[in-house]
C-alpha cells in the first residue's frame, strides 16, 4: 500500500476540499480502500480543516491528521514553507508509519479512475525506493543536475536522504535520492494555467501535478457527459478523454482488477456535511 499524504495551507485549502470530492466522485461515490495523511498549517481556519476532514473520510478508508509547526520567520519564501512542510512529515511518518508516502500537493489531479491501484501496482513492481517523475535543472557552466520531481512517491525512511540545505529539498536531496530512483510518466509534472494548457496531458499519465487553477479537475468533473464519464472512470487500460499531446507510447502494466460501475455524478451532500460541522462545533 501507499500513504497519500496531502499538504494544504490556508489558500489552497478550498482547492484540496475539491480535490477530495473529486476524488470520492470519480470513484463511484465510494471509499478508497487505502489511507491519506492530511498535512495542515497552523493558520488554517479550524472549521476548514474539519470540512476536508470529511471530505477525506468520504473518499478514503483511513484518515490521520498532522498540523505543522510554523517557520519562526512568517515571511519566508514559498519553497521553505514546503521545505517544512514536508521534513516534519517525512519525520512524523518515519516515527509512525511503515507504508512509502505519496506527496500529493492540492494541485494535483487524478486523471483516471483506480489510479491509487495503479501507483500500488507500479511502485511495488519496481526495485527502488523512490518512484516519480524526472527532472533535468541546466546551469550555464555547470553539468546538468538530474532529480525527483517533488510530488512522487518516497520511502518512509525518506527524511534520512534529506540533508539540511538553504534550497528546496528536493534539490538538496537530489545527490542521495536520484540513485535510489526510478523515473516513471504515470505522475506527469506541467504548468496548467489555462484551458489551452490542457493540450499538455499526456496519455499515459495518471496523475497529474500542476494544475494552479482548477482547469483540469473542472474538465474532468463538468464536461462529459454520463456515458463518457463512465469510460474516462474506468480502469486506465483507457485512453484520457480530452485533447491531449500524444507522448512516448506507455508501457502496458498488468490490469488491476476494477469493477466497472455507474458512474454518478456529485459531491457529497450539503445535508451530510452540514449535520457533522454541526456535532464539530458543539463538540
Amino acid at each position: 500500500m501507499i500513504l497519500i499524504t496531502i499538504p494544504f495551507w490556508q489558500d489552497n485549502g478550498a482547492q484540496t476540499e475539491q480535490l477530495l470530492e473529486f476524488i470520492f466522485a470519480q470513484n463511484d461515490r465510494a471509499q478508497i480502500a487505502g489511507h491519506v495523511l492530511l498535512v495542515n498549517a497552523p493558520a488554517v481556519d479550524k472549521e476548514l480543516v474539519e470540512r476536508i476532514k470529511i471530505s477525506a473520510e468520504l473518499a478514503f478508508r483511513g484518515v490521520h491528521q498532522l498540523e505543522l509547526r510554523a517557520l519562526v520567520d512568517d515571511r519566508a519564501p514559498k519553497w521553505k514553507n514546503i521545505n517544512n512542510a514536508f521534513t516534519q512529515t517525512a519525520t512524523h511518518i518515519s516515527k509512525g508509519f511503515r507504508w512509502p508516502f505519496l506527496w500529493l500537493e492540492p494541485d494535483c489531479v487524478p486523471l483516471r479512475r483506480g489510479w491509487h491501484s495503479r501507483l500500488v501496482l507500479e511502485y511495488g513492481s519496481q526495485p527502488k525506493a523512490y518512484l516519480g517523475s524526472r527532472m533535468k535543472i541546466e546551469t550555464p557552466g555547470k553539468p546538468d543536475m538530474f532529480l525527483m520531481a517533488r510530488n512522487g512517491i518516497y520511502p518512509p525512511n525518506a527524511i534520512n536522504d534529506i540533508p539540511p540545505a538553504d534550497a528546496p529539498f528536493e534539490i538538496a536531496g537530489a545527490v542521495n535520492i536520484f540513485p535510489k530512483f526510478t523515473g516513471s510518466k504515470s505522475i506527469q509534472q506541467a504548468s496548467i494555467i489555462n484551458e489551452g494548457d490542457l493540450v499538455k496531458v499526456r496519455e499515459d499519465a495518471i496523475i497529474c501535478h500542476g494544475d494552479k487553477n482548477g482547469f483540469l479537475l473542472r474538465k474532468l468533473e463538468n464536461d462529459f457527459t454520463p456515458k463518457e464519464m463512465e469510460a474516462k472512470f474506468s480502469p486506465a487500460t483507457n485512453p484520457v478523454s480530452i485533447p491531449i499531446a500524444s507522448g512516448e507510447p506507455p508501457v502496458a502494466p498488468e490490469p488491476v482488477p476494477v469493477t466497472p460501475a455507474k458512474v454518478r455524478r456529485g459531491r457529497p451532500t450539503k445535508s451530510d456535511i452540514e449535520k457533522r460541522l454541526a456535532n464539530f462545533a458543539t463538540s
